[in-house]
């Protein structure tokens, strides 16, 4: 693996070239990306690891007297390569073939207003991840694809002000607790159990603030409790990027988590394609925009062009009649007619040679402290980065370790925001 590095990096620094767009329509990031320096980092498959775990002392390093004010590279600093490829080898019947680490190429600047992020990597799969959960009619029924279901790309960023103990030190794996993984939502068919489980619903992310006990006795708090710790700010800010469901629209998803992962207020802009009264699909593609009215097992392989129900664009409401034999349909759909929540704005992504790009810009202030954080220069934060590459969901992803982010040139973090027109330190 450590071998390929001086490739992929050399990849990495080549500009774009008839590259890909992953949007609905092509919106380009404003920013000049040369002047803003390129860090690199290395994202690993965290295999089983949980909170639970990491604090106990089946972890060497619990024993460490200042272990809960180290951050996980103290003791793992250029470990990410062997801890994912030794983590992967545990999990190949659930990942085939999965790399045990993944590179990333990450760029942070920021003006008066506005944080941007820029992010590069190269993906498993030599093709764009166009697709993202599937239905199939199966013995009289729609339902979910299983074999060779597709799920799309995703980069996440989750961080913190402050305010959360531990995440400095311990990042994203604050929120992962291991008993918890795959509870099913109950009384709901095959469908509503895929949906619930996408939006959140159940969700075994929490931080260990937001419950009683541990492990399989963990318990929420009381609401009261949770609504204090909201209020004070200690939640964790999560921005993800879908890349077959609200990135078509240009969306950046954006939500939050504290006894659980919710979105932010708002509609959402990605939809149940699922009726369950009638048991059938809403909308399948309008055959006069698309070409066709279902996907077929052939775009599971190529992914070629637009391949994401978006309402009021391709879709026309669903008629068994005018459905080939075979029919695949799209899970979800997206809406641009709903006024999505993410204050996440002007996407730029594309997909060139199996390298994916992505810039977005968000608000320093939102101006809405109960489900933001707010973002000040001069200060520093810590990010947790997560992506989910090749076909991967829940816990199939890479991620960071902790990484600190200075909105002050003259404090020392592992990044350090670009400053942009201007932009002013108090």
């Amino acid at each position: 693996m450590k071998s390929a590095l001086p490739v992929l990096l050399g990849l990495l620094a080549w500009p774009l070239a008839q590259a890909e767009p992953l949007t609905l329509t092509d919106t380009w990031s404003e920013v000049n990306w040369n002047d803003v320096p390129v860090v690199s980092r290395t994202l690993f498959f965290p295999g089983k690891v949980s909170f639970e775990w990491l604090n106990s002392s089946r972890h060497p390093g619990f024993q460490d007297p200042f272990f809960e004010q180290r951050r996980c590279n103290a003791c793992h600093k250029d470990e990410e390569y062997g801890l994912g490829n030794m983590l992967v080898k545990g999990s190949q019947d659930s990942y085939p073939g999965k790399m045990g680490a993944l590179r990333l190429q990450l760029q942070i600047a920021h003006d008066n207003n506005f944080l941007h992020v820029r992010a590069r990597w190269q993906g498993q799969a030599n093709k764009p991840a166009r697709l993202h959960s599937l239905l199939t009619l199966e013995n009289g029924q729609w339902q979910p694809l299983q074999f060779n279901a597709p799920a799309e790309e995703a980069f996440s960023i989750m961080w913190d002000d402050g305010s959360i103990p531990l995440f400095s030190s311990q990042g994203c794996f604050l929120s992962c607790h291991l008993p918890q993984e795959g509870k099913p939502a109950k009384g709901q068919g095959p469908v509503l159990k895929n949906y619930l489980a996408a939006v959140g619903a159940g969700s075994d992310k929490f931080l260990p603030a937001s419950h009683s006990g541990r492990g399989a006795r963990a318990k929420p708090l009381k609401e009261t409790e949770l609504m204090q710790q909201q209020a004070q700010g200690q939640f964790a800010d999560v921005w993800q990027w879908r890349s077959a469901t609200s990135g078509v629209l240009g969306i950046v998803d954006d939500g939050w988590l504290l006894d659980s992962h919710y979105q932010d207020p708002g509609e959402p802009s990605v939809k149940l394609n699922f009726n369950p009264r009638t048991g059938e699909p809403i909308w399948m593609f309008n055959p006069e925009v698309q070409g066709r009215s279902a996907l077929n097992k052939l775009d599971l392989l190529k992914q070629q062009g637009l391949l994401t129900l978006v309402e009021g664009h391709n879709t026309a409401p669903f008629d068994a009649a005018k459905l080939p034999k075979g029919a695949l349909l799209p899970q979800y759909y997206v809406s641009r007619q709903q006024a999505h929540s993410s204050e996440i704005q002007r996407i730029e992504a594309s997909w060139d040679k199996g390298i994916y790009t992505l810039a977005f810009k968000r608000p320093l202030d939102t101006g809405d402290n109960k489900t933001d954080k707010s973002l000040q220069a001069g200060k520093v934060y810590t990010f947790a980065i997560a992506i989910h590459d090749d076909n991967a969901e829940g816990r199939g992803h890479f991620v960071s370790f902790p990484i600190s982010v200075s909105l002050n040139p003259k404090v020392d973090a592992d990044i350090i925001s670009r400053e942009l027109n201007g932009a002013q330190n108090p």
